[in-house]
């Protein structure tokens, strides 16, 4: 018999039950592949990125898994759009509640698949989820139409009704807070067929459980574990599928749009960055190196809308680089994610490791100047036996950014930070709109007349004055150009994405 779950002690000493398969009707189903044995063809595997260690290998779910998944969906949503907001929103609220009383857990276990420090970074990530829960249970029973006499005869109404099933596709980067972005979904009405990364299936899985314990009807929220090319086709390709929620790279949004054509399918994208970031002579220069590496070398720069290009006014450049430096040196430590000294830890992959260091490589033969980090993992990685193999790399610094660079327009997803210099306005203004994402940008400055006017000027959807990346639960998220079509996460906004906005005419004329 297959087993659906694995006992896991985690490095802190924690043991708990981990869930190993997809959740499929409120229950942990095995795949229907599961009487094969275990090959690259009908599993993933799941590693530790700070030591390179496999976890677990997962089976993916079989054409048979997602067939049955979304009828159970189908049925599903014949009672919960019809479900009262009242006790939709004490759902999401005892779903909070349950996350909240073992939040540590769900951060460490976070941590073991994903790499991301345990007390610097994962614990907010769960902290964030708990607060999107919240954030949507206070909107539901409030997300109302209008009504308008435009004459004597007629009424004319809205309507905000949920579309159906939702196909939710995750990445790895912020598995669980990507997630609860995307449980707008079920909070309007909606039931939801999740995906997660293939890198970090785990969490969600433990997810799931507090939602069942919750009392989340059958069928509202499920997960189908499985590859991209095979659960995120199906996903997009399928006509019972309303809509498809995806965040992830650009290349995976442009296949996904075109295979969401087959039936016209709403879509949500939301995709890569290279967000820019502008330091003006004005600005309070401490505070804006402090955002500068935030807003970058936060979960090790995995981060999409990750300000990872600076331009730094030629007057104040010379002690940028100085102090930059040695703030970096200083509160960005590398190491292992279950110790609370670590701020960096390591890359989600072999992979993904390989990708960066490539970058890092290619931009040192293009002649930029490095002056912080490089190729070389940290001496104190080198030095532990157990954490040698992982997959981490030094916060990395380049300056003399020019368009000749391959990294002044690719995205890079790790610690690297490229900086040139500018003059006037005008021209780092081109420069940063000189580029085919808009996640992300932002400008330091102490002038409110620059600040307003660089906000109406830049081409993106996130635009940050005076910080870089402090997004929460009720501002929208998003961008324009090739980072996304229009749509938001998080906010009012999100909740609109997810409904069908009906019109009503009623004739009242006797």
């Amino acid at each position: 018999m297959t087993k659906i779950d694995i006992d896991i002690k985690l490095p802190s000493g924690k043991t708990y039950t981990q869930p190993i398969v997809s959740f499929i009707n409120n229950e942990f189903v095995p795949s229907s592949l599961s009487t094969q044995p275990i090959s690259e063809d009908n599993s993933i595997p799941v590693y530790n990125p700070s030591t390179g260690e496999k976890v677990v290998d997962i089976y993916e779910a079989s054409d048979e898994d997602f067939k049955k998944t979304v009828e159970y969906a189908k049925e599903a949503y014949k009672t919960w759009k019809n479900v009262s907001q009242g006790e939709k929103r004490d759902l999401f609220l005892k779903l909070a509640e349950l996350l909240e009383k073992d939040k540590e857990l769900i951060a460490e276990i976070e941590s073991y698949i994903s790499g991301k420090p345990v007390k610097n970074n994962s614990i907010f990530d769960i902290e964030e989820l708990i607060e999107v829960l919240k954030y949507f249970a206070g909107w539901i029973d409030k997300l109302q139409g209008s009504t308008y006499i435009p004459d004597k005869d007629n009424l004319k109404l809205t309507y905000h009704q949920p579309l159906g099933i939702i196909g939710c596709i995750i990445p790895f980067n912020y598995p669980l807070t990507m997630m609860a972005n995307k449980f707008a979904s079920i909070a309007v009405g909606n039931c939801a067929i999740f995906k997660p990364a293939d890198q970090t299936p785990l969490s969600i899985l433990v997810f799931a459980k507090y939602l069942k314990e919750a009392g989340f009807p059958k069928g509202v929220f499920q997960v189908l574990l499985g590859k991209g090319p095979n659960i995120g086709e199906k996903l997009s390709l399928s006509h019972d599928i309303a809509k498809i929620a995806f965040t992830g790279s650009t290349a995976v949004g442009k296949i996904i749009q075109q295979q969401a054509s087959t039936n016209l399918k709403a879509l949500s994208l939301e995709c890569g960055g290279k967000s820019p970031m502008v330091v003006f002579e004005d600005c309070n220069l401490e505070k804006a190196i402090e955002w500068c590496a935030t807003g970058l070398f936060s979960n090790s720069g995995q981060i999409c809308s990750g300000t990872s290009k600076v331009y730094v006014h030629k007057n104040i450049a010379e002690k940028f680089y100085t102090q930059l430096i040695d703030h970096v040196n200083e509160n960005y430590p590398v190491g292992d994610p279950f110790d609370d000294k670590s701020v960096l830890g390591p890359l989600i992959s072999q992979k993904q490791y390989e990708k960066v260091i490539g970058y890092i490589e290619k931009s040192l033969k293009e002649g930029l100047e490095l002056i912080l980090g490089g190729t070389e993992k940290p001496e104190n990685i080198l030095k532990d036996s157990r954490l040698k193999n992982g997959y981490y790399v030094k916060p990395t610094i380049f300056k003399g950014l020019t368009s000749k660079h391959t990294i002044n327009k690719e995205e890079i997803f790790g610690p690297v930070m490229a900086i040139a210099e500018f003059d006037t306005y005008e021209e780092v203004i081109q420069k940063c709109n000189d580029n085919d994402y808009g996640l992300g940008s932002g400008c330091f400055t102490n002038n409110l007349q620059t600040a307003i006017k660089f906000s109406k000027d830049i081409e993106a959807g996130i635009v940050w004055v005076n910080s870089s990346n402090d997004t929460n639960s009720h501002t929208p998220f998003g961008g324009v150009k090739q980072s996304g079509n229009g749509s938001r996460d998080n906010g009012y906004y999100t909740l609109l994405d997810y409904t069908n906005i009906k019109a009503v005419h009623i004739n009242i004329e006797q």
